[in-house]
């Protein structure tokens, strides 16, 4: 902030009525949002799409199924590589639909010293 003379003028207020915790858990927030995007997304996206060109390329390949650890009806490998494609996409949807939260009310979420230094302003 020290750098730039817009920030270094309001510099004492960015910690204003915080507690460490508010700034912890946004910034936590805000970093998992942009790994959720930038790195979990695109590497699953990556597996999806080779999972389904595998089960398209697969599709003809036979296999043993199996099922209680023991040998069970012929399958095929490209239909368990849509199986797997499939449940892969729908965990990334549930990925993709996470929204995180934080919290900026001070100490104990009741904007104490908000209300003490600005009693007009509406906080919440």
């Amino acid at each position: 902030m020290a750098q730039h003379p817009a920030l270094y003028e309001i510099r004492e207020y960015v910690h204003f009525c915080c507690t460490s915790e508010d700034i912890n858990n946004l910034a936590y927030s805000l970093m998992l949002k942009d790994a959720k995007k930038d790195v979990l997304g695109k590497s699953i996206e990556d597996v999806i799409k080779k999972l389904t060109n595998m089960s398209e390329s697969l599709a003809h390949v036979p296999m043993l199924s199996r099922t209680h650890g023991q040998p069970a009806s012929p399958t095929t490998v490209g239909k368990e590589m849509g199986n797997f494609a499939y449940r892969v996409h729908n965990q990334y949807s549930e990925l993709n639909a996470l929204n995180f939260c934080g919290k900026l009310n001070g100490a104990v979420g009741n904007f104490n010293s908000h209300l003490f230094t600005y009693p007009e302003y509406e906080w919440a």
